[in-house]
């Protein structure tokens, strides 16, 4: 959007009203964040507004005036609501006549790494905010929502989602029968196929590089590198020869996935990536391989807002962490019952994951162990 090409971060919410959370807010770590919660909170939901509007923002062309128009297309084809109406995103609390939205970004520091490994880089000061606010009616209306607030730089490059289901196998067939056919696949796929169906870089990551280390992690569990055909399919290419992408097993396709976005330059320094469920699929060894390729790509300046239900990632997350410069946020969504009545999920930030009032999978993996044990 504009002309302002700096690159910035997420570093705040402020919502109200939107889906079923409340009134809330949460501050983000510049570099890995975690979505916890039960089933049902919103954090697929909560993922795909971050990414809806960055991506509006990173539009180089899109004048402020035009934002509003792209904001609401982008919020209705990833979220996709009844007969595309924006306003069935808004709580249905009796009395709420719209929902408020504001994100708050802040440009990029110089990446620079300290000599000391487990220093910290700080949060944002509110001072240095840059915000997008908009509002959402409860009811049909033209426009679909009004900004009210808009910053005056744009991420220097696109957002990538990554959901739950790989897409990396279905290349390039799903592209071409979409461009036939107008199906009803989640815009969050089709934006991933496109993500990924960019051809690798002709230059590989630095050796030792952050990528190039997370690359490593990566290509250690799928035993190659994923290579791409001259139509556009993809194989996994091995000492043994290659296969493709549709034969290797459904897990492996998620870390190929993300090994073919670092490959093509879509995730790499200055770069934003949302994954919803990474870990589905996925055996514990291979997880600790992803989290660790997850670390080198926040150390190397990427932001990642990862949601999650695993207890192993979380723990082997919180591990790494310790060992770490990288910042950490776990942000957790719970539904608040304040007297009177249901008041919403609220959200809740913690740089450590002894600070979690409430884990689920924790929950359910004690209460398990006790039945189990009797």
């Amino acid at each position: 959007m504009g002309t302002d090409q700096t690159k910035s971060k997420l570093a705040q919410i402020t919502l109200a009203n939107y889906g079923p959370f409340g009134e809330t807010t949460a501050c983000f770590s510049p570099a890995l964040n975690v979505l916890v919660g039960n089933n049902a909170m919103g954090k697929s939901l909560f993922l795909k507004l971050l990414y809806a509007s960055a991506t509006a923002l990173s539009c180089p062309d899109l004048q402020p005036e035009q934002l509003a128009d792209c904001l609401a297309q982008k919020l209705v084809s990833v979220c996709r609501p009844t007969g595309g109406e924006l306003s069935r995103l808004v709580s249905r609390h009796e009395g709420t006549d719209s929902a408020q939205i504001q994100l708050d970004f802040t440009p990029e520091a110089p990446h620079t790494t300290t000599g000391d490994s487990n220093q910290k880089a700080p949060l944002a000061a509110a001072r240095d905010f840059q915000s997008l606010a908009f509002t959402i009616p409860a009811t049909p209306q033209t426009p679909p929502l009004s900004v009210t607030s808009v910053p005056p730089f744009s991420p220097a490059t696109s957002p990538v989602y990554l959901p739950s289901q790989e897409v990396i196998s279905f290349l390039p067939g799903f592209l071409d029968a979409l461009k036939q056919v107008p199906l009803p696949f989640p815009q969050t796929w089709t934006d991933a196929a496109k993500a990924l169906s960019a051809r690798a870089l002709a230059n590989p990551p630095s050796p030792s590089s952050s990528a190039d280390k997370a690359l490593t992690e990566l290509e250690g569990v799928l035993g190659g590198r994923v290579t791409q055909g001259e139509t556009g399919e993809f194989f996994l290419s091995t000492p043994t020869g290659q296969t493709e992408m549709p034969l290797v097993a459904e897990g492996m396709r998620k870390l190929a996935s993300l090994a073919q976005l670092i490959l093509n330059g879509a995730v790499g320094p200055g770069s934003c990536l949302f994954w919803d469920e990474p870990e589905a699929n996925l055996n514990p060894s291979a997880l600790q391989a992803l989290c660790r390729a997850l670390f080198f790509l926040a150390e190397g300046g990427t932001q990642l807002f990862v949601s999650t239900h695993s207890l192993f990632v979380l723990r082997e997350l919180d591990l790494l962490s310790s060992q770490s410069r990288v910042p950490i946020r776990y942000v957790s969504l719970e539904r608040s019952l304040a007297e009177g009545g249901d008041s919403g999920v609220e959200l809740a930030a913690f740089d450590t994951l002894d600070d979690l009032e409430s884990i689920a999978s924790l929950d359910a993996e004690l209460e398990q162990a006790s039945r189990y044990l009797r």
